[in-house]
C-alpha cells in the first residue's frame, strides 16, 4: 500500500524522538514561560527552548497528519455513506464489513497486514501518546487515527493483540485527553472514540472493563445499563453528553475524574504497545519484530 512507504519509516524514526521531546517539560512549556516574563528578562537559553518547542510542535503536527492518512488515504473516511448518516456504533455498526469501513478501519487493517511490524508499532504508540501531548492540532489528527484504529480493533476478524492495545493504552489515553483543557475543541470526537471502545471492545477485552471498574462509583450493573442505553441512542450529541455525564458521575466529579486518569496514566507509562504478528507476503522475507 502506497502510504505505508511514506509513513512507516517516519514512524520508526520519530516515535522515540517525539516521546523524549514531549517529556522535557521545560521545552514544552517554553512559550508559557516566555509569556510570563518581561521581554528584557528572556535569556539566550529561553530563546533556544522556544525554538526547540516550535520545531517539536511542528514535527509532531506533521507526523500526526501523516498518521491520519493511514485512516483516510483517499482523503475521506467513508463516513455518513451507509444510509442513516450515523457514525461509529450508532445505527447497528456491529456488522463486520460496516464496522471496518467506518472511520478508516479497513485502511488500518490493511496497513497492519502490510507486515512492517516496527513501523506499525511505533505509529500506534505515537498516535496514542499524541492524544495527551497538549497540542490541539496534533490531537485532532491523532483522534482521526485512533478512531480508525478502534474501528479496526472492533471488527470480528481483528487480531486480539490489536484489541488489547486499543482497549488498554488507547482507551486510557482518550480518558486522559478528555480531561485536558487543550483538547476542548476535540471533546466531542474524543467522546466518540470512547463510545466506540466501550461498545466494540468491552465484550472482547478485559482491559476496558477493568479501566471502567477502577472508577470509584462504578459497578458492573452500572456498566451493563450504560451499554444498553448507549446502544439504543441515535443522536451523537446525546450519546456524547451521556458518556461524559456517566464518567463524571462514576468518578465523583470532573476534578476527581481528572485525578484518577492522570494517576492511572502515570502508573501505565511504561506499558508496551502491542501489535499482531502477521504472515509476511513473501515467506523468504520476514517482517521485523
Amino acid at each position: 500500500i502506497w502510504y505505508a512507504t511514506i509513513v512507516n519509516p517516519l514512524c520508526a524514526s520519530l516515535n522515540e524522538r517525539l516521546s523524549t521531546g514531549w517529556m522535557d517539560t521545560r521545552v514544552v512549556n517554553a512559550q508559557k514561560t516566555a509569556d510570563r516574563s518581561d521581554d528584557d528578562d528572556v535569556t539566550g537559553a529561553q530563546v533556544d527552548d522556544l525554538i526547540t518547542e516550535r520545531i517539536l510542535r511542528d514535527i509532531t503536527r506533521d507526523h500526526c497528519a501523516l498518521l491520519a492518512i493511514v485512516a483516510s488515504p483517499e482523503g475521506t473516511f467513508g463516513r455518513k455513506t451507509k444510509g442513516s448518516g450515523l457514525t461509529g456504533v450508532m445505527g447497528d455498526m456491529s456488522n463486520t464489513q460496516l464496522s471496518t469501513a467506518y472511520a478508516g478501519g479497513k485502511h488500518v487493517l490493511d496497513w497492519i497486514n502490510a507486515g512492517d511490524a516496527s513501523g506499525v508499532r511505533a505509529g500506534i504508540a505515537t498516535g496514542t501518546c499524541a492524544l495527551t501531548w497538549e497540542d490541539a492540532e496534533a490531537t485532532g489528527h491523532a483522534v482521526n487515527f485512533v478512531r480508525a484504529l478502534t474501528a479496526a480493533a472492533g471488527s470480528n476478524d481483528a487480531p486480539q493483540a490489536l484489541r488489547e492495545t486499543v482497549g488498554a493504552e488507547v482507551f486510557q489515553a482518550t480518558l486522559t485527553a478528555l480531561t485536558q483543557s487543550s483538547n476542548a475543541a476535540h471533546q466531542a470526537d474524543i467522546l466518540g472514540v470512547i463510545r466506540d471502545v466501550i461498545i466494540w471492545l468491552l465484550p472482547k477485552t478485559q482491559s476496558v472493563g477493568q479501566i471502567l471498574m477502577s472508577l470509584p462509583g462504578m459497578t458492573r450493573e452500572n456498566i451493563d445499563g450504560f451499554v444498553r442505553e448507549l446502544g439504543q441512542m441515535r443522536s451523537e450529541k446525546k450519546a456524547a453528553n451521556y458518556i461524559k455525564d456517566f464518567l463524571i458521575k462514576a468518578s465523583g466529579g470532573g476534578e476527581e475524574l481528572r485525578a484518577l486518569v492522570e494517576s492511572r496514566a502515570s502508573s501505565k507509562s511504561g506499558s508496551a504497545i502491542q501489535i499482531p504478528k502477521v504472515t509476511p507476503r513473501n515467506p523468504d522475507k520476514q517482517s521485523p519484530d
